[in-house]
């Protein structure tokens, strides 16, 4: 068992989420500032963006993800926060 603390999650680079589900820099953004929950409105003055330009990305998200809802990808965000990815270097 693991916690998660989704108030935490907007430390999670963004390039990560980029790389592990191949969402551009946009799509990335918006996955991750409505991931905990947030409305388009919400998700667009958080981010400096229209509501019309919040509504066309997670379409394209979701399918990228394979998630059909907000919760599966706030849940699919908050595990790969939970996942550290670097070089450990060597062990001895």
């Amino acid at each position: 068992m693991f916690v998660v603390d989704p108030s935490n999650q907007r430390s999670i680079p963004l390039e990560q989420i980029m790389d592990a589900y191949g969402l551009t820099h946009a799509e990335a953004r918006v996955a991750l500032a409505s991931s905990p929950g947030n409305t388009i409105i919400e998700t667009a003055q958080s981010l400096g963006l229209s509501p019309n330009t919040i509504k066309t990305h997670p379409r394209r998200v979701f399918a990228k993800t394979a998630t059909g809802r907000q919760a599966e990808l706030a849940g699919l965000i908050a595990a790969l926060g939970s996942v550290r990815i670097g070089d450990a270097g060597p062990r001895d």
